[in-house]
């Protein structure tokens, strides 16, 4: 009686009819074994037969064989954002195409006019283009002749402001690399200047300066962390009325003492330039020792108004994989 219930009940709608014997059958395993050892007749054995039920019910799930086709979504497209324009009343100079004769004028002068420390004249020769950079060399004179020196500078003039550069300067003894702002009594105005300068003979040293009215202002020597002749790197200098401010690749180096009164104030051109001194210059150059020749680099000038949103040297800094090093790497020749 209590299996045909439970037979009964496996055929059941709660069982979705499907027999579910298997487990029961455990059960009368179980009570023949016991009913063996007690003498008790045994009960005879069932047999659980697997049986597919009849019909699928309207609440079964039937799973597909094969995975359905999944479709990604479409690859959101993230455009570059457009680069700043280089406004009017700035100045931007990428020195790594040809050169612009509309935004630069090469000196060419034979400096010998009485007053003057450079050791020799300037002439175009001296500034060779390459695919990355601009090259201005310094050469030593032949038979007794003087060495030859490289300059150049802006058409146009320029006032207060941010000026930047990416170069990369000499490290040869008695060289000298520059970027800086100058007018003078050749153009009818008082000596106004702002200096970046560096000395070949110091390769880990940045020099500053400045002059209002041919007075020179605080001249400071500052250090670097690093040997200005590796690779290229970001000089600027910003020039408000009541101080400079310097800065190496992005950071503020130096400021002029509060209370200056000999800040330029006369708007002047940009120049850049490597050259060699006299012999009363040695002191401060060192000694020329640097064989033929010796070159600076230079990748980029720029200049903005402090208002200015005008593309410059230090997004291109940013911007081109070129100036992108790592720790170990240099520039090479």
């Amino acid at each position: 009686m209590v299996l045909t219930s439970l037979i009964n009940f496996a055929r059941s709608k709660q069982t979705n009819g499907r027999y579910v014997l298997a487990p029961f059958a455990w059960v009368f395993a179980l009570m023949f074994s016991l009913g063996r050892q007690e003498g008790i007749p045994p009960v005879p054995p069932i047999v659980a037969a697997v049986v597919a039920p009849e019909t699928v019910t309207d609440d079964t799930v039937v799973i597909p064989s094969e995975d359905p086709e999944i479709v990604s979504p479409p690859a959101r497209v993230i455009e570059p954002p457009a680069p700043r324009p280089i406004r009017r009343d700035s100045f931007f100079s990428d020195l790594r195409g040809p050169l612009n004769l509309n935004d630069w004028r090469v000196s060419q002068l034979e400096n010998t006019h009485q007053g003057v420390f450079y050791g020799g004249p300037w002439v175009w020769e001296n500034i060779i283009q390459k695919h990355d950079r601009l090259i201005l060399k310094v050469r030593a004179g032949e038979d007794g002749e003087r060495p030859t020196m490289a300059e150049m500078q802006s058409r146009r003039r320029f006032g207060y402001g941010r000026y930047e550069v990416i170069m990369r300067p000499s490290g040869e003894s008695g060289v000298v690399s520059t970027f800086f702002t100058y007018t003078g009594p050749f153009r009818g105005d008082p000596h106004d200047e702002v200096d970046i300068e560096f000395i070949g003979a110091r390769p880990e040293g940045i020099e500053y300066n400045y002059f209002r009215r041919g007075r020179k202002g605080a001249y400071s020597r500052e250090q670097l962390d690093f040997n200005i002749s590796e690779r290229m790197n970001l000089y600027a200098f910003e020039w408000h009325p009541d101080e400079i401010i310097w800065f190496v690749n992005g950071e503020e180096h130096y400021r002029s003492p509060r209370g200056q009164s000999r800040i330029p104030e006369t708007v002047g051109n940009i120049y850049i330039s490597a050259w060699t001194g006299i012999p009363s210059m040695h002191a401060w150059t060192g000694l020329p020792r640097f064989g033929d020749e010796a070159q600076a680099e230079y990748a980029c000038v720029s200049y903005k108004p402090f208002d200015s949103d005008s593309y410059s040297c230090a997004d291109l800094w940013s911007d081109d994989p070129q100036f992108h090093y790592d720790d170990s790497e240099a520039v090479s020749d």
